[in-house]
């Protein structure tokens, strides 16, 4: 029984996928299969994806294992790994694409090489010039090679890279960039002196500013902006996640900003996505540290059409102060529990009192 459910490539699945990678593997020096098919990188890189779809890791494993795929030679075999050879075969696609040389036609070797040291040669031969088109394609791709498995391989040529980016008008490749760094272990780490903070905020500034003009160019004439929509929420939870340094702090207000002037001037669209506007800003600005700069920025939504309904709805505010006042005047929490809830309770007055305030001066 065991061996009728082993899998290996006797089975239909292995068969299927030897078959798909021998395929690959018949190219001859010139780059063409016996049926003179050029086989691109682009292939390879879309049939490895394939198969990481199609079959379990287990039994990709297995093959790689039994066929020897990996079997170049001893040193590159013990360091090469299928998740390796996956992002070499995505380099090695996306330089094809643009047209550079490769340091190697093997995919393990590729896949091997020190990432770090070819993106310095790819950064001295092509990073100020304009890489036939492909500017924003490059400029992602080295800061690919200089940030694996959220550690930075080379922190000095990283800010050389967003520094040259932010002088772009390319908002897709900016909010990607600011995504990686985002993903970054020990974000601090990235902030250690003047140069690497200055670098970061300039991008942050500058991509916020790129997305915000993008948007406010196309959102009122667009008949369904949702892709705008996802653009801002996923520039809101970069800036969440920069913002906890406290470097980052003024890019919070500075988006918030930005997005109330947005939803202010898209009156013109639906409801629905200035009330989406309004959501990301208040997710941001609840990651305001100081308590007057957060109340400036929940006064500038409530002024908004349905702002105000959104903070109250959002935060489920009471008509009472009696539970919160019971809550945050106990002396000394017991637990983390006890300190989560008086952090939480705060805030909620915070939010009552704001409130509390605008319906005061709008019956005045």
């Amino acid at each position: 029984a065991a061996e009728s459910t082993a899998i290996s490539t006797k089975s239909p699945l292995g068969r299927s996928f030897s078959a798909n990678v021998n395929t690959l593997k018949k190219v001859s020096k010139n780059g063409s299969s016996s049926d003179r098919k050029t086989i691109t990188f682009a292939m390879r890189h879309r049939a490895l994806r394939t198969a990481s779809i199609l079959f379990p890791q287990e039994v990709l494993d297995m093959i790689i294992k039994e066929e020897g795929y990996f079997n170049v030679t001893e040193d590159a075999a013990s360091r090469c790994t299928l998740s390796l050879c996956a992002f070499g075969s995505f380099l090695a696609m996306e330089i094809e694409a643009m047209g550079l040389s490769l340091p190697h036609s093997d995919l393990v070797r590729l896949s091997t090489m020190h990432f770090p040291s070819y993106a310095r040669a790819l950064w001295r031969h092509h990073g100020r010039s304009d890489c036939r088109g492909f500017k924003g394609r490059l400029l992602l791709l080295l800061l690919d090679l200089c940030i694996k498995d959220g550690k930075v391989a080379d922190k000095s040529l990283m800010n050389s890279i967003i520094t040259e980016m932010a002088n772009y008008e390319l908002p897709r490749t900016l909010l990607s960039a600011c995504e990686r760094i985002a993903a970054v272990d020990r974000l601090e780490s990235l902030m250690s002196n003047d140069e690497d903070i200055e670098a970061i905020m300039v991008i942050m500034k500058k991509a916020a500013h790129s997305i915000y003009s993008e948007t406010r160019r196309h959102i009122s004439t667009d008949s369904n902006p949702i892709h705008f929509m996802i653009v801002l929420r996923r520039f809101g939870k970069v800036v969440e996640k920069l913002g906890s340094c406290d470097y980052a702090q003024d890019q919070l207000s500075n988006f918030v900003d930005l997005l109330c002037i947005l939803a202010h001037d898209s009156a013109s669209i639906q409801k629905e996505w200035i009330h989406g506007m309004l959501d990301i800003a208040t997710g941001v600005a609840n990651c305001i540290r100081c308590r007057e700069s957060r109340l400036q920025i929940f006064k500038k939504i409530t002024k908004i059409d349905g702002g105000r309904d959104l903070l109250e709805t959002k935060f489920a505010i009471s008509n009472t102060l009696d539970y919160h006042v019971e809550i945050t005047g106990r002396d000394g929490g017991k637990s983390s529990n006890d300190m989560v809830k008086r952090v939480e309770d705060s805030f909620a007055l915070d939010m009552l009192s704001l409130i509390t305030e605008l319906k005061t001066s709008s019956t005045c």
